[in-house]
């Protein structure tokens, strides 16, 4: 489980500290980008007790991570011209660019439109993760027993900064590289979440 866990708790904070870095790369400003950050955490830690209450450690992980690849996945497929960025029109998000379609100017004006709006869909999944974590490793005895919980979370915390290390290093690449790592690393961790103790197994084990 320490292992498990260990995963978790590393991926939440690559992809949180990945997130924040990117603010100054991604479309859109860099102050939009950080208003929608910190608006991300207080939607974050409102939702967070909610769904960890009624989904337990497994379902709360599935959906947080799950919320982060999806944000995460379409910036990667609009930022690396899988999906036509033009899309922004149609949802009225902005205007019908006066440059020539496919051209640089009028792709950067869609994204700056989009790709704010799906950096803020991750971040909100990034803020349920990294508060699930702390939840799962300090309250539930089926992660971690009270005895052993101290040790337990050292450990998940020391790997999960660790590998956190990697995360400048990361927002430096070429676009789209960062954001292709972030959503290999929330599938990992969904990936993982998988194996957790189900909401039903926690509420025998509290019986």
């Amino acid at each position: 489980m320490v292992a498990k866990m260990a995963v978790m708790w590393s991926a939440a904070s690559f992809c949180t500290y990945l997130s924040q870095m990117l603010n100054k790369y991604l479309e859109g400003t860099i102050f939009i980008n950080n208003y929608l950050e910190g608006f991300a955490g207080i939607i974050g830690n409102y939702f967070a007790v909610i769904i960890y209450s009624r989904l337990g450690v497994r379902g709360a992980f599935l959906a947080s991570m799950g919320i982060t690849l999806a944000g995460a996945s379409l910036i990667y497929l609009f930022e690396a011209g899988i999906l036509d960025p033009s899309i922004a029109v149609n949802m009225g998000l902005t205007s019908k660019s006066l440059d020539p379609k496919g051209s640089l100017e009028a792709n950067e004006q869609y994204l700056s439109a989009l790709i704010p709006i799906f950096g803020f869909i991750t971040k909100i999944g990034n803020n349920i993760s990294f508060l699930n974590c702390y939840q799962a490793s300090f309250s539930n005895e089926t992660v971690f027993p009270i005895l052993r919980r101290a040790t337990a979370t050292g450990i998940c915390n020391f790997v999960a900064r660790t590998l956190t290390i990697c995360a400048p290093m990361a927002a430096e690449l070429e676009r789209p590289a960062p954001v292709k790592y972030l959503c290999i690393v929330a599938f990992i961790a969904w990936t993982v979440a998988l194996s957790l103790p189900s909401h039903d197994s926690e509420m025998q084990a509290q019986l």
